[in-house]
């Protein structure tokens, strides 16, 4: 992620919140559903991708697969 994006900020109830949407898309019959916008960009000279928004979703859902992996083991 580029340096000028901001430190990671979400709070126990913004993951709950993306958790209980998570739960709540998965009970119910749609087949979509819009979580937010991720956007990115290569860098110039390289494949490198940027993630210039989108990070804070992105590093939460990351963390949450960790914990089902995590709690699977277990």
């Amino acid at each position: 992620m580029p340096l000028y994006q901001r430190n990671y900020e979400w709070k126990e109830e913004n993951s709950e919140q993306l958790f209980q949407d998570l739960m709540k898309l998965h009970n119910s019959d749609r087949k979509s559903n819009f979580f937010g916008s991720i956007v990115s960009s290569i860098q110039t000279g390289t494949e490198d991708r940027l993630i210039i928004d989108g990070q804070q979703r992105i590093t939460t859902v990351s963390l949450l697969l960790i914990a089902m992996v995590n709690a699977k083991k277990d």
